[in-house]
């Protein structure tokens, strides 16, 4: 039960927009203010750990999807196991971040990429009850992103700019919320937790 003593619904949230566009930051901000609220929430994220140094020695666009692909089956699992028990889950990147930053390069190495991404992800997949894009230019996410010791293989003008564009297109689809992520922490997290409550109560 929550602080308002109701039943919980079980529900999977996902956080997703380029690198510095404050999908980390928001996604556990909401994950412990759902806590403190009252609900059984979790946090997780993709790639996982061990997928992240696969990807980092990875020798190949191939080598990068397929252990994406490994990761997002086990992470079902995990998914599908804290919905039964009737937790929110919260996720850092899904699934429309291999679409947002590998479908421009598969799309150099197959035809029709991204309809064979989302062939090849439906079986793997959880359904989503609300995408949340963190919409922020390129540029003041590479400032961001200058701050940080380590950069990933992903962080490029050219890519995040291609990332970009795809998201914004995802994000007109039934079930996305696009986000302002330019503007104040306090003020993304407030409008994302509007919505959020809707979800959950």
């Amino acid at each position: 039960m929550n602080l308002l003593n109701e039943p919980q619904k079980p529900c999977f949230l996902v956080f997703e927009g380029i690198d510095g566009s404050g999908k980390s930051l928001l996604s556990r901000m909401v994950h412990g203010e759902l806590g403190r609220l009252g609900y059984d929430s979790v946090w997780t994220c993709e790639p996982s750990d061990k997928a992240r140094a696969k990807i980092r020695e990875a020798n190949s666009e191939w080598d990068v999807l397929f252990a994406f692909l490994q990761d997002r089956a086990e992470h079902k699992e995990r998914i599908q196991a804290w919905m039964a028990e009737g937790k929110v889950v919260v996720c850092d990147r899904y699934i429309p971040s291999t679409y947002a930053y590998q479908g421009p390069r598969l799309e150099k190495m197959i035809p029709n990429a991204y309809d064979w991404l989302m062939r090849i992800n439906g079986p793997i997949s959880v359904p989503v009850n609300r995408y949340y894009f963190l919409d922020v230019d390129t540029k003041i996410a590479m400032e961001r992103l200058d701050k940080r010791k380590e950069k990933e293989s992903f962080e490029t003008l050219t890519q995040m700019t291609q990332a970009g564009e795809q998201y914004r297109k995802m994000a007109t689809n039934q079930g996305w919320v696009t986000v302002n992520a330019e503007q104040t922490v306090t003020q993304v997290f407030e409008q994302i937790m509007a919505d959020v409550r809707g979800l959950v109560l």
